[in-house]
């Protein structure tokens, strides 16, 4: 009898905390704003594991029925899903709002594009590639192998705010 009344006391606090506390059905309500993040997350590697722990990739022609389009970081942490190109677009936006200089990297391969952000910590280029840090390239070309070993060219590129597109600054062919 007395592990059916314990049964009891427990079915009846959590029914009685669900009328107490309500359940929020607008999951935007709960997102930190893209400042608060800025600064709360202090090192890349914190803001790698942001983008791995609170978006899902999705291409642009599922979410958006376009080939390609930029999303902004309040966009992208609004609806949760998003591809190189917006993860790289958060990172470099994050990485700037700390006072670190960073560029975008459009890397293109046999057919394929691939986009991260990139900055230095003293004379070597790291680069936050979607969920993870990539470290320690001594140039641009040697941390664009290691993101991607068959690339064939490569972009810098600064965002341009507001405009869903960046400029290139820089183009790089592998020699």
């Amino acid at each position: 009898m007395k592990k059916f009344t314990n049964y009891l006391f427990i079915f009846f606090v959590l029914s009685l905390g669900s009328f107490i506390l309500p359940i929020r059905s607008d999951a935007s309500l709960a997102l930190p704003s893209f400042q608060n993040l800025a600064s709360n997350l202090s090192s890349p590697d914190a803001i790698a594991q942001f983008i791995w722990r609170n978006f899902q990739v999705e291409s642009d022609q599922v979410q958006f029925g376009t080939e390609d389009r930029w999303q902004s970081p309040e966009e992208l942490l609004k609806s949760g899903r998003g591809d190189c190109e917006d993860f790289a677009l958060f990172a470099y936006e994050l990485l700037k709002a700390q006072g670190t200089q960073a560029y975008m990297l459009n890397i293109y391969s046999r057919g394929a594009g691939h986009t991260v952000a990139i900055f230095r910590e003293g004379q070597a280029y790291h680069a936050i590639d979607g969920t993870q840090v990539v470290r320690g390239g001594h140039s641009l070309e040697d941390l664009i192998s290691k993101i991607s070993p068959y690339w064939k060219s490569a972009a810098l590129v600064k965002a341009v705010k507001g405009s869903g597109h960046g400029m290139i600054l820089k183009k790089i062919i592998r020699s």
